[in-house]
C-alpha cells in the first residue's frame, strides 16, 4: 500500500515551518542574546514570531519580448486564416457565377 503524499516527509529540506522545536528556539534566542543558558530555564521560553515572506518574481525583458513575438505571430496567423477564407469565398462565388 502506498503512502499518501501529505504524509511523506519532505526530503528537500529547509521548508517553512511555523512551529519551532525547542532546540531551534533556543538557538534563535542565543543568537539574539535573549536567553542565557546559565541563568534561564529551558521551560517557559518567550515566543518567537516567524513570518513567511513570498517574493514575486519580476518578468525579465526576454520573456516580455517572447510574449510580444508570440502575440504578433498569432496575429499574422489569424490574418492568413482570414485571407484563406476570403479566397475560398471568392472561389465559391466564381464557381456559382460560371
Amino acid at each position: 500500500m502506498s503512502q499518501h503524499s501529505s504524509l511523506r516527509s519532505d526530503k528537500k529540506g529547509g521548508h517553512y515551518r511555523n512551529v519551532l522545536k525547542r532546540w531551534e528556539k533556543l538557538r534563535h534566542l542565543l543568537e539574539k542574546d535573549k536567553w542565557n543558558p546559565d541563568e534561564g530555564s529551558v521551560f517557559s521560553l518567550p515566543k518567537i514570531k516567524r513570518i513567511k515572506i513570498k517574493i514575486k518574481k519580476k518578468k525579465s525583458e526576454e520573456t516580455k519580448e517572447e510574449e510580444t513575438v508570440v502575440a504578433s505571430e498569432t496575429e499574422v496567423s489569424e490574418d492568413k486564416k482570414t485571407e484563406k477564407k476570403a479566397k475560398e469565398i471568392s472561389k465559391s462565388d466564381k464557381e456559382k457565377d460560371a
